[in-house]
């Protein structure tokens, strides 16, 4: 094709997702219960009925290596934990004693999306990478005399 367009194509692609990706994971809004709790790689928030506020405490200390494994796990059993808070009656009550309901409905936060689509545009920037190779390898190669 062009010079080198799907050079230019990929690098663009796998800037936007990386991009994306970055700001996916520094968001606290992943998953939640409607107005109840929220959860992220960073820390979980619970609203406060009577004082109409949000309390936030950090997860433990997450090492940097750890990025990776900890969105797979959010993405993956952020719903199950959630949902298991529902479902064990000592919690809610602890947690209501506390003025926090948890009994709304389980909500995908806009990080969690925006993650998903920061591996596919980086899928399809690996693609163009992968087609750059292709057209690099296909040019004739000089001849010795």
């Amino acid at each position: 094709m062009g010079d080198r367009f799907f050079l230019v194509v990929a690098v663009s692609t796998f800037a936007l997702g990386v991009t994306l990706f970055l700001v996916s994971i520094s968001s606290t809004s992943w998953q939640g219960l409607e107005d109840a709790v929220s959860i992220s790689l960073w820390k979980v928030c619970f609203q406060m009925h009577i004082a109409k506020t949000w309390a936030c405490n950090s997860w433990h200390e997450i090492p940097a290596c750890m990025i990776a494994m900890a969105v797979v796990v959010m993405g993956m059993k952020g719903r199950d934990y959630l949902l298991s808070m529902k479902e064990d009656p000592d919690k809610i009550y602890r947690y209501f004693l506390n003025g926090i309901k948890i009994n709304g409905y389980y909500q995908i936060g806009w990080a969690l999306i925006l993650a998903i689509v920061a591996s596919l545009v980086n899928y399809i920037s690996f693609a163009f990478f992968l087609l750059e190779y292709k057209d690099m390898t296909d040019e004739p190669r000089p001849t010795k005399v």
